[in-house]
């Protein structure tokens, strides 16, 4: 069912006429591309904007299907990879360089990918050892993938190896580095150039340099400018602190000059005159003597609301007497001219004879005057008070 790859090579290259022994040298691929990410982790050792560039060696005909992966539409090419290396260099100074191990290597392949559109798609893998300067991290794979959306890259399964090499429209790579706990990081860009080392013409070879030395001028044109732009805010950033330190010694010397302002301040403020500590002494005298006025007035004021009470109690107590004996001058009879009665008197005063006539009685109600005087407000047509009633006010006459 599965097919050898190095027996449909053989009879193709006899049906066409070109030996096998030709065909089956060792071809020198060569690769470069562009950093375009890389883990923090590996900064400041490598970093993105980083050159990649490498080789290896291929024998079309030393490759071999593995049958145990192989299907109708996708399957894998190992053996007849050697001597693959590596750099990264930035300006064409090397950075970073890794070596091919021994291990598997080779290409997984899909022919028409129903699930991307029929896409063909090729993956190239590497063994590779290189450690990162002096850190821990050291170099694991090195995978390329080559991509056409078209479908159009691989016409047969398996793949053969085309002499000027696969037509792809795509390609990006990886590179898988571990350090000594086991954990990985990732280098990754794009690939702008991935073929057979004859495949370059001589005029495509130094198109590929003049490529080079152009881009290689683009990013010192880039590198000058950016430094340009950096010292250009350095000056400003410069002359932005130069104004800070300015205004903070002017801040410095406004606090000094207020700090001795507010000290003259407090000498003058403190009372170093003996009048004024006298006045000051005789207003708190007089301050205590009227407050102590004020609390006897109140208490004053509280006896002549208590003898108010008792005014207006027996001022009640008079009218309901009134109203008594003005129901007992309506009980006689109006046939009698005249009628003479007793009445008791309270105990202790004895007993009288009073004579009843027949004309109504005219009774004024009683006025109650209270038992002490209430001091009012005097008009100022009114006589001044006594001597006496000046007497018996409280409190220093300087307050009255």
């Amino acid at each position: 069912m599965f097919r050898s790859f190095q027996s449909m090579a053989s009879l193709a290259l006899a049906l066409i006429g070109v030996s096998p022994v030709m065909m089956g040298e060792e071809v020198t691929w060569i690769f470069e591309g562009l950093v375009t990410k890389a883990d923090p982790v590996l900064a400041p050792d490598l970093k993105s904007g980083w050159v990649l560039s490498g080789s290896f060696l291929l024998d079309p005909l030393a490759m071999e299907e593995d049958t145990a992966l192989a299907t109708e539409r996708a399957g894998r090419l190992t053996e007849g990879v050697s001597n693959a290396e590596l750099t990264i260099d930035l300006y064409y100074q090397v950075h970073f360089q890794g070596l091919q191990v021994p291990g598997i290597a080779g290409f997984d392949y899909q022919n028409d990918d129903p699930e991307e559109n029929g896409r063909d798609l090729i993956g190239w893998f590497f063994p590779m050892r290189g450690n990162l300067k002096e850190t821990d991290w050291s170099l694991r794979w090195l995978q390329i993938w080559l991509l056409d959306s078209e479908g159009k890259m691989i016409r047969t399964t398996p793949p053969p190896i085309p002499p000027a090499g696969f037509q792809w429209r795509g390609s990006w790579f990886r590179l898988i580095l571990v350090n000594e706990d086991g954990e990985e990081a990732f280098v990754e860009g794009s690939l702008e150039f991935f073929s057979p080392e004859t495949a370059l013409e001589d005029d495509e070879e130094e198109k590929l340099w003049d490529t080079i030395v152009a881009d290689l001028g683009n990013q010192l044109v880039k590198r000058d400018a950016r430094i340009e732009g950096l010292q250009n805010e350095l000056e400003e950033t410069r002359a932005r602190l130069d104004s800070l330190r300015r205004m903070v010694d002017l801040l410095v010397e406004e606090r000094a000059s207020l700090q001795k302002e507010n000290a003259l301040l407090a000498e003058k403020a403190q009372p170093d005159n003996a009048e004024i500590e006298e006045k000051l002494a005789n207003l708190t005298a007089e301050k205590a003597l009227a407050e102590q006025n004020l609390e006897d007035l109140q208490d004053r004021n509280l006896a002549l609301a208590e003898t108010l009470g008792e005014s207006e109690r027996e001022r009640r107590r008079l009218l309901a007497q009134l109203e008594d004996l003005e129901l007992a001058s309506k009980a006689p009879d109006p046939s009698a001219e005249a009628m003479q009665g007793e009445i008791q008197s309270p105990e202790g005063t004895g007993t009288g004879t009073i004579t009843v006539y027949e004309q109504p009685m005219v009774i004024e109600k009683p006025v109650v005057m209270p038992t002490e005087p209430v001091e009012t407000s005097l008009p100022p047509t009114t006589k001044p008070p006594r001597e006496s009633e000046r007497r018996s006010r409280f409190g220093p006459r300087k307050f009255r």
